[in-house]
């Protein structure tokens, strides 16, 4: 299971895909395509993870099967990951930036990005969840991902597929708290 140091996401207008890329504390770098029919399944997958309801992206429904184990967070725990903005030691800096003797990129899956077809997701313990990513055939990567950066995913899948001009409603349906007003789930 992988340790998570950082994920990236960058539109290609060429592939018109979203390239992912997940860099772990022990140096590996994972490449990923994301197609617009597979960010609107991650999205739902992720909120199931957070134990939200999704806006459904229109013409998007999950031909992929997906798994994911029913998990109940606290009800305050995810308006309260999403009041506050995700410290930046939530992702270990171990790693130096490249250029530097010790940042030896490993490439587990190749330099080329490979296209996924299938999601995972599976509560491991209080706070704690897996996340697998896998093309059709092959390898994938699974990462270990708390409330924090579930959150930090689902907005830099929105702030790019904003970007990409997917014109997909990523969004969670409000929630009615006290006083009988809708909160908003992500910013």
């Amino acid at each position: 299971m992988a340790k998570l140091h950082q994920i990236q996401m960058t539109y290609s207008s060429v592939e018109d895909r979203v390239l992912l890329q997940i860099r772990t504390i022990e140096g590996q770098s994972f490449l990923f395509w994301l197609t617009r029919r597979y960010v609107g399944i991650l999205w739902r997958v992720l909120a199931q993870m957070l134990g939200v309801e999704v806006m459904c992206p229109p013409g998007i429904e999950p031909v992929v099967e997906c798994h994911v184990s029913p998990a109940d967070p606290p009800p305050d725990l995810f308006a309260e990951a999403t009041r506050q903005t995700v410290p930046a030691d939530q992702i270990d800096n171990a790693i130096p930036e490249s250029g530097g003797p010790d940042s030896q990129i490993i490439y587990p899956l190749g330099k080329n990005p490979v296209l996924l077809a299938n999601i995972g997701a599976k509560k491991q313990s209080p706070g704690d969840s897996t996340l697998s990513l896998h093309p059709e055939r092959g390898e994938g990567i699974e990462i270990v991902v708390n409330i924090a950066i579930l959150r930090s995913l689902c907005q830099l899948l929105k702030e790019t597929a904003v970007k990409a001009e997917w014109h997909i409603p990523l969004g969670f349906t409000p929630e009615v708290g006290r006083g009988g007003r809708a909160q908003e789930g992500l910013n």
